[in-house]
């Protein structure tokens, strides 16, 4: 099985302190993990976004995703109590 090296090899780059990433830094993460078997390349992408993005880029991104379909906020809330 191919993808357990790579794997293997991924897992210790996550060990890696030294490295530092942020949301901007996912090409560099995106061309460690291209060659990962099951995976489309959008899925690729969106797994190398959350992989370099720090706890609060995160957050960001889990907030803007939620308003995008309405379900953040006191709207959203007001939508699941009036039911």
């Amino acid at each position: 099985m191919k993808l357990w090296p790579v794997a293997n090899k991924l897992a210790a780059w996550q060990k890696n302190t030294n490295m530092k990433t942020s949301l901007k830094d996912w090409p560099k993460v995106y061309q460690k993990i291209k060659y990962v078997r099951g995976l489309d390349e959008h899925e690729k992408i969106l797994y190398a976004r959350s992989l370099a993005a720090t706890p609060d880029e995160r957050w960001q991104m889990n907030e803007t995703y939620l308003r995008s379909f309405g379900l953040w906020g006191r709207s959203a809330l007001k939508k699941f109590a009036s039911s």
